[in-house]
């Protein structure tokens, strides 16, 4: 059996760093994983596991602990933050970033939520992912406008 190596594309043995703005938005997305996995450990130790699976939702009103831990938790922005992190973590190795929008919202939605619970929380947390999102942002934007002098 004859083996044809020049029809075997080669393999890239060396690959090129990502932009500095991928970077920050590469590193927005693992915090915020990280978050959301802190925010899972802090609360899944909880005694209200067979309460919750067993459906009293449906029925009967849950205990006011019950209750709490349950929008802490499975009702969380956790499974959520986890998509959007691993959609953040994929633009950024694809060389994009995101609009203001996204960094903005999340800032506001951390500050609200901070207003509400009235003291200090994981809500501050946001503000790292937020940042290096509008960082990259802002990286970006600098870069497009010395590009468009160097074209005219």
């Amino acid at each position: 059996m004859t083996i044809h190596t020049d029809s075997v594309p080669p393999l890239r043995t060396t690959s090129t760093p990502p932009p500095p703005r991928s970077r920050l938005t590469i590193a927005a997305g693992w915090a915020l994983l990280a978050i959301c996995v802190l925010h899972t450990v802090v609360f899944a130790a909880n005694p209200f596991w067979g309460e919750w699976l067993a459906g009293p939702l449906r029925d009967t009103p849950l205990s006011a602990d019950a209750a709490t831990t349950f929008w802490a938790l499975p009702a969380s922005f956790v499974a959520l933050g986890v998509m959007l992190s691993i959609l953040i973590i994929d633009r950024g190795r694809r060389g994009d970033t995101f609009g203001l929008w996204l960094p903005l919202s999340m800032l506001g939605w951390a500050a609200v939520c901070l207003w509400i619970i009235g003291g200090p929380g994981g809500f501050a947390l946001l503000v790292v992912p937020a940042t290096l999102l509008i960082m990259a942002r802002l990286i970006m934007a600098r870069l497009t406008r010395r590009a468009r002098r160097t074209r005219a």
